[in-house]
């Protein structure tokens, strides 16, 4: 299952970039918007935070971490490291403003996509929304790398 996961999720993401290229940018854009939700369900499965089974979207999962690195609630059971799992988080997420900047990028896209027939699209702004999107998602997953690293998760 984690491999056919991982397959999916490279798969994905390959995809996002070849859309980005030929210029599909708002298929770029509903790319990263689900890698995101996956990304970050993940997350919440790991830092051990309910999400009632992906029926709490990205901004609410991104306001339930906020609220559980506030609350310094969030506890990894085998974990083994000497760094203190909120203040990585809080540096990681908070400090360098990745997940508001992810949460803005997700409001803006529901913007662009709850009113794509209803007004004109300025186009032109859509490549770098689109390349914005792509390099938050690829800094959100290098993170992720790092904390399952640091953390000894896999």
């Amino acid at each position: 299952m984690e491999n056919q996961k991982r397959k999916r999720y490279e798969f994905l993401v390959q995809r996002a970039d070849k859309a980005l290229e030929t210029d599909f940018y708002m298929e770029t854009i509903a790319i990263i918007y689900a890698l995101f939700e996956e990304r970050t369900y993940s997350l919440m499965d790991k830092l051990a935070l309910p999400y009632n089974d992906q029926k709490i979207k990205l901004a609410g999962c991104i306001k339930a971490i906020k609220k559980a690195v506030n609350d310094r609630t969030v506890a990894i059971p085998t974990c083994n490291s000497r760094v203190d799992i909120h203040d990585f988080l809080n540096q990681g997420l908070f400090a360098g403003n990745l997940l508001n900047d992810i949460y803005d990028w997700r409001n803006t896209r529901n913007e662009l996509v709850h009113n794509l027939a209803k007004y004109d699209i300025d186009y032109s702004y859509l490549k770098p929304f689109a390349e914005e999107g792509v390099r938050f998602f690829k800094e959100y997953t290098a993170f992720i790398m790092r904390f399952k690293k640091e953390f000894s998760i896999k």
